[in-house]
């Protein structure tokens, strides 16, 4: 099916001409299968004018251009920024892989792409796992499911060996031979996994200047499943809701080498909370890293003279907290049930506003900056988490 154009990261010749030409023929020379193949000569002197761009462009947006070099050039891109270049150097750091000479010059992506020509020999995932660990941050959703019983106390670090196994399992779910990633990433609190499809480099129709091409198009690359090591319970950020299922069984087994651990029907996320004085929720001396936090939209079932009717408040200004009633209450005292709220927050003096929603049920969303664990600890400490263990 033929769709609107989708900005790709290198669907124009002239991004391709972002690069350094000598970082770039260095790392397109770790594929010569595909220049020879496509018929593609590099200069040798590394000019610019030279490099057939419009050539190489026209190779990687067929169909058949290799995947592992379409991903690369896919996650070059997303590392163009000094976050995703602190998560290259910390990721190599972390490997011992000694960064080349003479980076400083060149720009966020050209120098991811010069680490990975120096180094995939020995680790050819470094950029993936950079980007994968900087995605952690992102803005989410999540959907929640507490463990039916207690069993904390059986939870064990997976061993690399077992994650690759359940990535196995996971080909067969996706009703594929071989291709399903799994990064495991192990934190005080939580343990998570990054969950990659088969099948990254989608290819799609579009239209340009009149014409039907085919383009390459970059999904969002990773599911998430996170456990809490303390509370119990499994959140997920998926591309697909018919996923959740598979994930909450192998990852059940994986982690605690049982069946039927995750309850998928209990709702433990709840607004109750917000029936009350809102001075007090909104404490955070108790929560460390949070700096501030208030109430700034809110949508109530409440009784009217005409019956019960919905209702939404929202503060005039988006940093600002929503009004409060004599008793600090910021509902009415009346109210019905409530379907949603809208929070603000900081996480020290003078940095960022933030937004996070949460609705009654099972999900949320929000926006990481920082430690994942300071939103967690506020919303499980003030109630609006429930059901899980203490």
């Amino acid at each position: 099916m033929i769709r609107k154009r989708i900005k790709g990261c290198f669907d124009t010749a002239e991004k391709l001409k972002g690069h350094s030409p000598s970082v770039f023929c260095d790392f397109l020379e770790e594929f010569d299968y595909f220049l020879s193949g496509n018929n593609i000569k590099l200069p040798k002197n590394r000019d610019e004018e030279k490099i057939p761009h419009d050539s190489l462009l026209k190779a990687l947006m067929s169909p058949d251009s290799p995947e592992e070099l379409v991903v690369l050039l896919i996650l070059i891109n997303k590392l163009d920024s000094e976050k995703g270049w602190d998560e290259v150097v910390y990721e190599a750091k972390l490997r011992e892989v000694k960064l080349p000479d003479d980076l400083e010059k060149l720009t966020y992506a050209d120098r991811a792409m010069k680490v990975w020509t120096a180094s995939h020999k020995k680790h050819s995932d470094l950029l993936e796992e950079s980007f994968a660990r900087a995605r952690i941050y992102n803005k989410s959703s999540y959907t929640y499911y507490p463990m039916h019983r207690d069993i904390r106390s059986y939870f064990q670090v997976p061993s690399e060996e077992s994650v690759q196994e359940l990535a196995k399992d996971l080909d067969s779910h996706f009703n594929v031979d071989q291709g399903t990633k799994v990064l495991m990433y192990d934190f005080d609190a939580e343990i998570w996994f990054l969950i990659r499809h088969p099948g990254i480099a989608q290819w799609q129709g579009v239209y340009e200047k009149g014409q039907a091409k085919s383009k390459a198009i970059t999904p969002e690359l990773y599911d998430a499943v996170v456990y809490h090591k303390k509370y119990g319970d499994l959140r997920m950020n998926t591309h697909r809701k018919s996923d959740h299922t598979a994930y909450r069984i192998v990852f059940g087994h994986l982690l605690f080498r049982a069946s039927n651990v995750f309850d998928k029907n209990k709702k433990i996320i709840r607004l109750d909370p917000l029936k009350g004085c809102a001075v007090n929720l909104c404490k955070t001396g108790d929560i460390a890293g949070l700096y501030k936090i208030h109430v700034s939209e809110v949508s109530f079932f409440a009784m009217m003279s005409q019956g019960t009717r919905r209702v939404t408040w929202r503060a005039e200004k988006q940093n600002e907290s929503l009004p409060l009633d004599s008793s600090n209450w910021v509902v009415p005292t009346d109210t019905d049930s409530i379907l949603y709220a809208k929070l603000r927050y900081q996480h020290k003096s003078g940095g960022k506003w933030q937004s996070m929603t949460v609705h009654t049920g099972k999900n949320l969303s929000y926006e990481r900056d920082g430690d994942s664990c300071v939103l967690e600890d506020f919303l499980r400490l003030r109630g609006f988490v429930g059901g899980s263990f203490s």
